[in-house]
């Protein structure tokens, strides 16, 4: 060891190494401009990523990013202070406590230039990245190697290496990729503070301690650089230094007196940087953590102390094994991905034990051993000190982490590790070399190398070439959300949060049948999945099986506000009025900001006539969010309907200040419009939304204005366009064919109306509707048989059997409508048409009894009917007469 430390002492004003001192370097390579080198590394870094820019926001991008009301102009920008990532509140417990206001600044930025225009934000990432690979190089050259050439490598290494595609391609990777710029230029001024005096030194520091914190304001393991400083100082610039100090237990030498205060010094600063900042972290946690579930991260819910250490051990061997082999990628790792080590006879126990060794022979090695040159002990010392403390945050040692394996935490990492391969491969170098030691020439020629060399040289640019070509395929991954989240099934089929995930997504786009799928998928792999129970209910026609999951949902988190209004709505829309408002209610208590929950509970008290407590709510949603247009529209409809007009319009005229785009607000004020007959006002509001968006729904209503209008041709038109914009739609196809019908294109209607019986037989509406045209067709017979094949279908609609009654009855079968008729008031007591039918038949079979009783049941539906009174008049006439 004392030869070990006497090098030391002699190379404290030398450089670490030099082109000419590693096999590596004695190449070629070493002749050639060092600014080739660094151009060769941005072009690289920039060309692995260039097919990424056009492509889509996907992911998390969409909830940091498109749904991130922190990074639009008309939020106040201090509210990055005080939101999270996400755009929640710190204090919120909803919050998920990842604090990164400078990122979220510069995506604001992004925003303010060029909206949501996805290119723009990648665009930054990759020259983000490009600048990275840049001073990454630059300070294995001045702070590593002391050899441009094996910076060169590190940074090509680093520069292609694929496990970084989550952080460059996904746009929320910006976090870990500005980050780990920042993580540079504070460690390189460090190194310039230690070697600097006086003012410099002081100016130095000051830059380091600012871009250290600016970097933890970008992403919270940005704070890690300082622990690589400590290292740094004491294992590299100080290690002769320590050794003395442990050897000798006291300080002598003058010299070392000056050097050991000053190692305390800087100690001091660091250590409180680091309190502070971790004090202000601690105090922005608004003194809740975050809340993870099981899904998240299986491991830190076991019961069991060994599952759980022996499955974090392993967890941090498969992330070394991403860094080494990164064949195998996936933009998420949690749930079913890579389950847990229960037992000790687990065959993974052998990898992370493997993974164990080798950590212990690099840090003796690094640390302890005299059979290395000095240079080479750094050189691992800096590379393990970036390789592991950037990656303690994430490793479960200190508090629970929401995920399993996340990709893009490695990109930090991932620089030690590239230093690492530098470092081994440059050993590997001299083991080959001539007579089996390094060379050390002042000039070499590619003629001189071995073939061992020359195949390891080529090697390494080999396997530069596959990370690129890795990389950029898998780049393609991210270009939109079904490509990532088909790849993640395709990867990890066994992972339910990738079947959640794709399911969502075609959920999102209208493909029901796919999505339900892939939700009971994700169910018989993770049957307490709370979030999958909840989207696949809401995709469930059958009322009981959807409470049934939005009940099994809550059942796991009692907590879940989502199931809780799922269930409130699905109850509301089957009248069952006091159970939805008690699930809604629910939902309130658990998330109070959830603006939906509390219109929704404000639309079903007022089903429940409890005005005075839904206009509370309805205000309740204007505190909650004072510019929300959507509150201030529900709110104006609300008023309307209980007659205060006046509010109303007020309410009205406020969402469209705050959103002069709000069709919903301007249809909703047509319609109030055409209801205080103010017809050519409701046509202009109508118009006006239109001239926003054609929306078949608003032509569909606007359609209805003029029929009522008697302006017949300007209805068809807007039917007309609905119909070619959402032709399914049932109700336009109806009251499109009804026009036709009444304008003697029976033809044309007949058609439309049959159509609509086969899209939608359980509609008895349009059973009528084309018995009725027939028989204007004088069709009678087929009217009939229309009106037959419903009741097939609803036996139990007493109209239907009204209808078939007056067929029969225009068919002079008297016996078969007298039938129809006596069913339908069976059915229905209070139809009174079937009343006047059936006594007119008992009054032309001369059953005056039965006729009486008929006519007078409806007389008492219908007392002021003229036809009633008159076959009444004619009745007791018979009566009189028969008496006399």
């Amino acid at each position: 060891m004392a030869a070990n430390l006497k090098s030391q002492d002699e190379r404290a004003a030398r450089p670490l190494c030099n082109d000419r001192s590693c096999d590596l370097c004695n190449t070629h390579l070493s002749r050639l401009p060092k600014s080739l080198g660094y151009g060769i590394i941005a072009f690289t870094s920039l060309a692995c990523y260039l097919n990424s820019l056009d492509y889509d926001l996907v992911h998390d991008d969409i909830f940091a990013i498109k749904e991130n009301m922190d990074i639009r102009p008309e939020t106040p920008l201090l509210n990055i202070l005080s939101n999270d990532f996400w755009g929640k509140p710190m204090w919120s417990n909803t919050s998920h406590k990842s604090y990164r206001p400078l990122c979220v600044l510069t995506f604001r930025i992004n925003f303010a230039i060029h909206g949501l225009k996805p290119f723009g934000y990648h665009a930054v990432n990759v020259v983000l990245h490009g600048l990275v690979c840049l001073l990454y190089t630059y300070m294995c050259e001045v702070a590593a190697f002391k050899s441009s050439v094996l910076a060169f490598i590190a940074g090509m290494l680093f520069a292609t290496h694929p496990v970084h595609t989550e952080a460059v391609t996904g746009v929320v990777g910006r976090a870990d990729v500005l980050a780990c710029l920042l993580f540079l230029l504070s460690f390189l001024a460090f190194v310039r503070s230690v070697g600097n005096k006086g003012c410099w030194q002081i100016m130095y520091t000051i830059i380091y301690m600012v871009l250290g914190a600016i970097a933890m304001l970008v992403k919270e393991h940005g704070i890690t650089v300082f622990g690589v400083c400590f290292v740094y100082d004491c294992m590299v610039i100080n290690k002769n230094l320590i050794w003395r100090v442990i050897r000798e237990r006291t300080v002598s030498v003058e010299k070392d007196v000056t050097a050991l205060k000053r190692l305390l010094l800087r100690t001091l600063v660091l250590s409180v940087s680091v309190f502070c900042l971790m004090a202000f972290r601690v105090w922005m946690l608004g003194g809740n953590l975050p809340h993870f579930t099981i899904q998240d991260n299986p491991a830190s819910f076991s019961d069991s102390l060994s599952t759980r250490v022996m499955t974090y051990s392993y967890l941090v061997a498969f992330n070394s094994w991403l860094l080494l082999s990164p064949s195998v990628l996936s933009y998420d790792w949690q749930m079913g991905s890579i389950p847990l080590v229960e037992s000790p006879l687990d065959s993974r126990n052998l990898g992370t034990l493997m993974f164990a060794m080798i950590a212990v022979l690099l840090v003796y090695f690094a640390v302890f051993s005299n059979k290395i040159l000095p240079r080479d002990q750094d050189v691992l010392v800096l590379s393990l000190a970036i390789l592991a403390i950037p990656f303690l945050p994430a490793s479960n040692l200190f508090f629970r982490v929401g995920f399993v394996v996340a990709e893009r935490i490695l990109y930090i990492p991932s620089m030690g590790f590239c230093m690492l391969v530098v470092c081994g491969l440059n050993k590997l170098a001299s083991v080959v070399a001539p007579n089996g030691k390094v060379a050390f020439k002042d000039k070499f020629t590619e003629a001189r190398m071995n073939v061992q060399q020359k195949v390891l040289l080529s090697g390494v640019f080999v396997m530069v070439g596959l990370f690129c070509w890795k990389t950029v395929v898998r780049n393609r991954v991210w270009s939109n959300r079904e490509t990532l989240f088909r790849s993640g099934i395709e990867t990890l089929p066994h992972n339910a949060k990738a079947h959640y995930n794709f399911a969502n997504f075609l959920k999102d786009t209208g493909r029901a049948k796919e999505a339900i799928y892939h939700y009971e998928t994700a169910l018989k792999l993770a049957p307490n999945h709370v979030s999958a129970h909840n989207n696949l209910g809401t995709l469930l026609e059958n009322d009981q099986e959807a409470m049934q999951h939005f009940s099994e949902a809550i059942k796991n988190d009692p907590y879940h506000a989502n199931s809780y209004f799922n269930l409130g709505t699905r109850l509301a829309s089957l009248k069952r009025l006091s159970e939805a408002e008690a699930m809604l209610k629910k939902a309130i208590r658990f998330n109070p900001s959830y603006l939906d929950a509390v219109l929704n509970v404000a639309g079903v008290l007022i089903e429940q006539e409890k005005f005075d407590e839904a206009e509370e709510f309805y205000k309740k949603a204007l505190t909650l969010e004072p510019r929300n247009g959507d509150a201030y529209n529900n709110y104006a409809v609300y008023l309307g309907k209980i007659g205060r007009t006046k509010e109303a319009w007020e309410n009205y005229n406020k969402a469209l200040q705050l959103n002069p785009t709000h069709t919903v607000a301007m249809v909703n004020m047509a319609r109030q419009l055409r209801a205080e007959g103010k017809i050519r006002d409701a046509e202009i509001t109508y118009k006006r939304a239109l001239s926003i968006r054609r929306d078949p729904s608003t032509l569909q209503l606007l359609g209805v204005l003029y029929y009522h209008n008697q302006q017949l041709k300007e209805a068809e038109l807007a039917w007309k366009e609905s119909i070619e914009l959402e032709p399914t739609n049932i109700e336009t196809r109806s009251n499109y064919a009804i026009l036709l019908g009444q304008t003697n294109r029976l033809d044309q209607a007949m058609g439309i109306m049959m159509g609509l019986v086969q899209d939608d037989p359980n509609n008895p509406g349009h059973y009528k509707t084309l018995a009725g045209m027939y028989a204007q067709n004088r069709q009678l017979d087929e009217a009939l048989q229309v009106v037959t094949n419903a009741l097939r279908r609803h036996v139990e609609n007493a109209e239907l059997h009204y209808y078939q009654g007056n067929f029969f009855k225009d068919l002079n079968n008297m016996q078969q409508a007298k039938k129809s008729y006596k069913k339908a008031v069976q059915l229905d007591p209070q139809l009174f048409s079937a009343h006047l039918n059936l006594g007119v038949i008992f009054h032309l079979e001369g059953n005056r009894a039965e006729a009486r009783l008929h006519y007078e049941i409806a007389a008492k539906l219908d007392p002021g009917n003229t036809i009633l009174k008159e076959n009444l008049a004619k009745l007791q006439r018979l009566e009189k007469k028969h008496r006399q």
